[in-house]
């Protein structure tokens, strides 16, 4: 599904991409809404919507349960969209066209960075979707059930249809980067912009939940939030230079800093994939890789890193995968990654 991951899309399905540092406090606001509190990876998420935009929070520091990890706004009326820096005060703007129109170049950038011998399975095949017969009620709201086969995986999909959904604007745009076939394409209309509220991923014969919406209750939502916060500073992306550089994925070096969190003690696991990476007669081999893998965590290499406030770095697992890689996984094949690394996630434990 080119650089479909079912939860990252399931809240962009749900047109709820994430909430600034007020809070939404119900009865002072202009125009009926609902809020869904929802837990997603463990970590809890607000999402108050209308027929006029969204705002979600999430909270993912089990430490601080208070605190915003990531926090966006979206205005349906002309598309606007905030990412929210709530620790340092700012801002970036883009809208929902602009966010669509770069995900739609990733995808040609995928293909454009292929060889052209192997641009044929470059992309994945595409998802099959269907309804679910029965449909059921999550936190007293009633929700379509759908199945998604995509990226070698399976998936389990609820939304409300009773609650507000994305214009056709947006469902459009969304439907786009969800490569399916005629046979699918009704389903993918059915559900696509709709709240998502629950979400489930095959394991074995069983099914891991990987969002649960535990409550929705009926709120008023003020117009004037769907903007950026007043007091706040908006930060600017450098300028577009895709035009003048060489293809493939080259990234010029002024980065920025983004809404989401830091990640100021990032821990390493690596995954050996593949039948020879992992066979005894290759033992030398991943030595010599987990040992390149070591010096890259030494403080040689890591003290460049404090640019980004990213103080220390270790190596704390190895996780093996004897099954083959698909061919194309090393020219950008994000969905294959993206199965890899669920399946790693959910099957072995990993974080």
């Amino acid at each position: 599904m080119g650089t479909f991951r079912i939860t990252s899309v399931a809240l962009l399905l749900s047109a709820a991409p994430a909430v600034g540092p007020r809070t939404i406090a119900p009865g002072v606001f202009d125009a009926p809404g609902y809020e869904i509190t929802s837990t997603l990876e463990g970590a809890r998420l607000v999402t108050v919507l209308s027929a006029e935009g969204a705002i979600t929070t999430q909270y993912g520091d089990s430490a601080d349960p208070a605190r915003i990890t990531r926090q966006f706004i979206v205005r349906y009326r002309d598309g606007a969209l905030w990412g929210i820096d709530g620790e340092h005060r700012t801002y970036l703007y883009t809208t929902a066209a602009r966010k669509l129109e770069a995900a739609t170049a990733t995808m040609r950038h995928v293909m454009k960075s292929t060889p052209p011998h192997a641009r044929g399975t470059a992309m994945p095949a595409p998802a099959v979707i269907r309804r679910l017969a029965a449909g059921t009620s999550i936190a007293g709201v009633p929700a379509a059930g759908f199945s998604i086969a995509a990226a070698g995986q399976k998936w389990r999909v609820w939304v409300a249809t009773t609650l507000p959904r994305a214009p056709a604007s947006i469902r459009a745009g969304l439907a786009g980067l969800i490569p399916v076939g005629s046979a699918s394409r009704a389903a993918l209309g059915a559900f696509v912009g709709y709240p998502v509220v629950r979400v489930e991923l095959a394991r074995g014969s069983g099914w891991t939940r990987v969002l649960e919406t535990t409550s929705i209750r009926s709120v008023t939502m003020r117009t004037a939030d769907l903007a950026a916060p007043a007091g706040f500073t908006e930060v600017r992306p450098p300028a577009d230079s895709t035009r003048t550089r060489p293809g493939g994925f080259d990234v010029p070096a002024n980065v920025i800093r983004g809404p989401g969190p830091e990640m100021g003690h990032p821990e390493l696991y690596v995954v050996l994939w593949g039948q020879k990476l992992n066979d005894s007669t290759t033992r030398a081999g991943q030595g010599a890789v987990l040992a390149a893998i070591n010096e890259m965590v030494k403080p040689a290499y890591t003290t460049w890193l404090g640019d980004y406030q990213s103080h220390e770095q270790r190596l704390l697992g190895v996780y093996r995968r004897s099954d083959l890689p698909p061919r194309t996984v090393g020219s950008s094949n994000f969905a294959a990654i993206s199965a890899m690394v669920y399946d790693v996630g959910f099957k072995e434990r990993a974080p």
